[in-house]
């Protein structure tokens, strides 16, 4: 009985290491691919208005024309790139996994004060097949 609690107690406190970080690292990568992405779609903006504000100024048509098709593709890689970074934080779910991991830092806070308490058996009970 005493050696379970302690096991207990012990993977509690190492969780309470892990959780936080866990939490965290999935937080940055998910606050992260928000930045990427509205930089990357100023760029492509950037890049298709580019050969539009250069013909305005007096460009001969001719180097507007090439600096469209110059242009082009590389709208196309942003924009791809763009795709690539959604459908990545959709398959590793960074969001969900982030505040999955913040709620068991949560949790995991509260137990360091319920254990020394004994209070924390009917709390383990609920996430655990053994009841004790």
């Amino acid at each position: 009985m005493g050696r379970r609690r302690c096991r207990k107690s012990i993977a509690i406190w190492a969780s309470s290491i892990a959780g936080p970080i866990l939490a965290t690292v999935n937080a940055d990568a998910y606050r992260s691919s928000f930045v990427w992405l509205y930089g990357l779609s100023a760029l492509a903006v950037f890049f298709s208005l580019v050969p539009l504000l250069r013909g305005h100024g007096g460009a001969p048509h001719e180097t507007v024309e090439a600096m469209e098709t110059a242009f082009k593709p590389l709208e196309v890689v942003i924009l791809v790139a763009i795709i690539w970074v959604v459908l990545r934080g959709r398959k590793q779910e960074w969001h969900r996994r982030w505040l999955d991991y913040r709620i068991v830092a949560e949790l995991i806070r509260q137990l360091k004060l319920q254990i020394p308490l004994g209070g924390a058996g009917r709390f383990l009970a609920r996430f655990t097949d053994d009841p004790g």
